[in-house]
């Protein structure tokens, strides 16, 4: 069994995460088998307060080729937690552990980017005429 995340077809949404938001992980397995069982562990801690384990649960979603597609909700968080998090799973040749990741619980920058295209007047010093 192979395990995938944070590629194009298994995001984490949001990406950015706010105090109070939780998380949406698509998880990808190869190949395709009966009694496969996917789940995160996930581990989240600050300054004021011991980091502590979790198992959350991934649920299947849809089979896409020869992969299977899982969906594991996390969260809410606090602003400042740090959360870890590691994907797990289980077929029928065993345990397998897969990709981890990490992102630090934040408020989201707004940014709005404005394009003003002003052209300086050309004025033909000679003729007086503009161009």
């Amino acid at each position: 069994m192979k395990l995938w995340h944070l590629t194009p077809d298994t995001p984490r949404t949001p990406c950015r995460v706010s105090a109070g938001e939780s998380i949406r992980l698509e998880i990808g397995t190869w190949p395709i088998e009966a009694g496969q069982e996917v789940w995160v562990v996930e581990r989240t801690g600050n300054a004021s307060k011991q980091d502590s384990d979790r198992a959350v649960p991934a649920i299947w979603t849809h089979n896409a080729g020869e992969n299977s597609y899982w969906r594991a909700e996390l969260g809410p968080f606090a602003d400042g937690e740090v959360v870890r998090y590691t994907v797990r799973g289980r077929g029928p040749r065993g345990e397998v552990t897969g990709p981890s990741a990490q992102f630090q619980v934040g408020p989201k920058l707004r940014l709005a980017l404005l394009w003003h295209q002003h052209q300086p007047v050309y004025k033909d010093a000679l003729t007086g005429h503009y161009e």
